[in-house]
């Protein structure tokens, strides 16, 4: 172990991600038709047949609109 340990994502915020990600975009899921896409929700390279989807996930952002703190520069947006 590299010292990483995946999280889950929030139950909510995964439902709200399956409609539209935090960039406002519809989730738009697909089957890979070959291995190797690397997926960060698990830290491991997708597998043939496997479907997934490119989601925009700001989980600081969020934590920020929730408390009603600033993320300041750590502000960020990424798949």
């Amino acid at each position: 172990m590299t010292g990483h340990q995946p999280r889950p994502i929030d139950p909510a915020a995964l439902a709200e991600l399956r409609a539209a990600d935090d960039a406002g975009r519809p989730c738009r899921p697909y089957t890979a038709t070959e291995g190797g896409h690397p997926l960060r929700c698990c830290l491991r390279g997708s597998e043939p047949g496997e479907r997934i989807a490119l989601v925009s996930y700001a989980p600081l952002r969020r934590w920020a609109a929730a408390t009603g703190a600033s993320p300041g520069a750590y502000d960020e947006q990424g798949p």
